[in-house]
């Protein structure tokens, strides 16, 4: 087993790795929601031809928190559980996405810091993780931590809901704000993994009643300069809650994956902790794929 101290990845022939997503991080906690998160990513990570992929498990345990001796104990066993479970989960990465070299690490440290070390040390383009909570308090715990992984990452982070299962991705809308397109939208990165997938992409705009057509139209146009019109097609729909809108169109377009770019935080637990966080974790069950804004 490897651990963050011990464990250097060999680095020879990373610098053949281009801009679309060969390098995949997948952090589990081996939850249901873990497990379906790491299924979706082993099928992902065929369709996209993953050349590396890193399964992360972290027992990370807040430095102030006082453990009684019976619970160490009974963290050690589940730690030597969860080292065998990483081991057969490697296992099947290997024999399914045969062209990929798989790593396996146990971290200790939270997973927003966990992330960061690995985008700035093993140029990681894509980090996948789950999402559950059907309890409030599972809400709260796993929201949390899925806004703490989204707020400290630079690279794109693809969160699948429990119950979510991978499908050839045909069919991607990408959920953008006209108003501040070409200066935020990352197009490089959208282009680049759209290119890898040849889906049919849906570029959807949710407007608000406040909202005037003139000056939205002239930005659709500047985005359609941008991003191209090949087997893309772009919608504008009216709504008075953006994540609700989203959703909808989603649904009724029958839509495999999304592509947000949270402008702010706010805009982020809007899509998390609302109705955005019900339809796709609990009923429409499709990954949301978030990518940084530019500057």
């Amino acid at each position: 087993m490897k651990t963050t101290e011990q464990t250097n990845i060999d680095m020879k022939g990373a610098a053949t790795i281009d801009s679309e997503m060969k390098t995949i991080l997948v952090l589990t906690d081996f939850s249901a929601a873990a497990s379906d998160a790491a299924d979706y990513a082993l099928g992902l990570a065929g369709q996209i031809n993953a050349l590396r992929i890193i399964l992360c498990y972290s027992d990370y345990i807040p430095a102030a928190a006082d453990i009684p001796m019976e619970s160490a104990i009974q963290a050690a066993h589940e730690e030597q559980e969860h080292a065998r479970k990483l081991a057969l989960l490697k296992e099947q990465f290997s024999a399914e996405v045969s062209q990929a070299l798989v790593e396996i690490f146990v971290d200790k440290r939270s997973l927003a810091t966990i992330v960061n070390d690995f985008d700035e040390e093993h140029a990681v383009d894509l980090v996948v993780m789950g999402m559950t909570g059907k309890s409030r308090l599972e809400q709260a715990l796993i929201g949390s931590n899925t806004v703490n992984v989204a707020k400290a990452i630079k690279v794109p982070l693809l969160i699948v809901p429990e119950g979510a299962r991978f499908h050839k991705i045909e069919r991607i809308l990408l959920a953008c704000d006209l108003k501040e397109t070409t200066s935020a939208l990352p197009i490089g990165a959208i282009k680049s993994f759209a290119g890898t997938i040849q889906p049919r992409l849906f570029v959807l705009n949710v407007e608000r009643d406040d909202e005037h057509s003139t000056e939205l139209n002239i930005e659709e146009n500047s985005l359609r300069a941008h991003l191209g019109t090949e087997n893309i097609t772009y919608h504008r729909i009216r709504h008075h809650n953006i994540a609700d809108g989203i959703a909808l169109f989603a649904a009724e377009n029958r839509l495999q994956l999304i592509i947000a770019v949270p402008k702010h935080h706010s805009f982020f637990e809007s899509l998390f902790h609302q109705s955005l966080t019900k339809r796709l974790a609990y009923h429409t069950h499709i990954p949301l794929l978030l990518f940084k804004e530019t500057h």
